[in-house]
């Protein structure tokens, strides 16, 4: 028998082979609504701390929330007033709102929280009910 030993980068290329060209292009653009929504979330909220009303900040990078329960909170608010970027102030569809969220959860599953599942663990109860309104709400 003849084998081939394979580095570590052949390993992780293979690895990444297995996803298919749209799910990780739907991944990518999941993670840059979040982050461009959060960024400019933030930019409001800096614009209204200068009126003396303050209100929490949210990370542009979604691994960096680590606790379900602020997770949970923020993809509750991601749902409702996220936009889309290239016709600005217009909602998306309930599909694409729900692709968004499938997207971040894959690419948080890729990135170390293989266990996490917002659509069905009870500590994402709240973002389930935000999607669920905000989609009929669309419809």
């Amino acid at each position: 028998r003849k084998i081939v030993i394979v580095d570590d980068e052949e390993l992780e290329k293979r690895k990444e082979s297995r996803i298919p060209a749209n799910t990780r292009i739907n991944t990518s653009w999941a993670v840059r609504a979040w982050s461009e929504w959060a960024l400019e979330r933030n930019g409001m909220i800096a614009i209204r701390g200068e009126t003396g009303i303050t209100l929490p900040e949210v990370n542009p990078d979604i691994l960096n929330i680590t606790h379900n329960e602020e997770l949970n909170y923020w993809l509750s608010k991601f749902v409702v007033e996220v936009r889309k970027k290239k016709d600005p102030g217009t909602f998306y569809p309930p599909n694409t709102l729900y692709q968004l969220c499938c997207g971040i959860q894959r690419y948080m599953r890729d990135n170390g929280r293989p266990e996490l599942n917002f659509f069905t663990h009870t500590s994402f109860k709240h973002f389930q009910d935000c999607l669920d309104a905000e989609m009929k709400r669309l419809t």
